[in-house]
């Protein structure tokens, strides 16, 4: 295993962990964290990227690529429930989903709007990019 890999894996894990709690943006002047709005995924998603670099260090490389899937899955289920979620019932139901989803609908066109990001935001990004290759890296090498 490359040391620069199993860097990458820790300087990774450290910068998710600390940009889950730093602002990812600011609508109407409150900040708006990872932690503060994600629901129970948030606890999923940090187990995952958390268990990596355990997994490293107890020497089971061969894992890490679990972990590494169980952190991307668990950052993209709302996306993904939010794909095959019905459309069925009646017009108070679907008032009523809009009111409740309004929130996570605007934190979601933030993400993927480049443009509105607060700084912990790009340290978020940076570490989970900086994982990903170095659990890739390290779990190829093997």
């Amino acid at each position: 295993m490359n040391n620069n890999n199993a860097m990458m894996v820790f300087l990774g894990a450290i910068a998710i962990v600390i940009g889950a709690f730093l602002p990812f943006a600011t609508l109407v002047a409150v900040d708006v964290s990872y932690w503060g709005v994600a629901h129970t995924e948030k606890f999923i998603f940090l187990a995952g990227v958390i268990a990596a670099p355990v997994l490293l260090f107890m020497g089971k490389d061969k894992f890490m690529i679990l972990s590494t899937l169980i952190a991307w899955v668990s950052l993209l289920f709302p996306v993904i429930k939010g794909l095959f979620k019905s459309n069925d019932g009646g017009l108070l139901k679907q008032i009523s989903s809009e009111v409740t989803n309004t929130i996570g609908n605007k934190v979601g066109s933030i993400l993927f709007d480049f443009t509105n990001y607060e700084w912990g935001a790009y340290v978020f990004l940076a570490g989970l990019l900086i994982f990903t290759i170095g659990t890739l890296r390290v779990w190829k090498a093997r």
